[in-house]
């Protein structure tokens, strides 16, 4: 398709990516690859929280990667949001977006920085404002880090 730039928008599968890069010369972004670092680089003890296993697995082992990259040593603690997909995937919003935050809420008193595996879980960052800790979520970093990636291109 004569794309300059890919933009991989889904943390599932960015195993799956860093395979492919070694058969394509089309670049690739990650979009939680930035997230993940900057995780890494403000705290040792970090949350991962997800809806689903498939997303929280590897988003913990891409914060793994990224920290050993950086020479840093952390802790991971796993977050599910139990029964946060299924609420959403019967039309509740609202009830799956109450048990993301109530996760959240759970994982600040045991962590320095809080990761969203998901980029769909974005829209709750606004609604945080009383968590004192940072929690990152991947399309903000991730677009940053096209931009940076096409800039570099030309």
């Amino acid at each position: 398709m004569h794309a300059d730039i890919i933009l991989n928008a889904c943390s599932s599968v960015g195993e799956a990516v860093d395979y492919v890069r070694h058969f394509i010369t089309t670049p690739i972004v990650k979009i939680d690859e930035a997230m993940a670092e900057e995780a890494s680089s403000i705290g040792r003890r970090i949350g991962v929280v997800a809806t689903v296993s498939t997303t929280l697995e590897p988003t913990v082992r891409l914060i793994k990667k990224k920290a050993a990259e950086l020479g840093r040593t952390i802790d991971v603690t796993e977050g599910i949001a139990e029964g946060a997909f299924e609420a959403l995937l019967s039309g509740d919003a609202a009830k799956h977006d109450e048990i993301v935050k109530g996760t959240i809420s759970a994982l600040t008193e045991q962590v320095d920085v809080v990761v969203l595996a998901q980029a769909s879980m974005a829209r709750l960052v606004p609604q945080l404002q009383g968590v004192r800790i940072p929690v990152l979520s991947s399309p903000q970093s991730g677009v940053a880090a096209l931009k940076r990636a096409l800039a570099n291109m030309r």
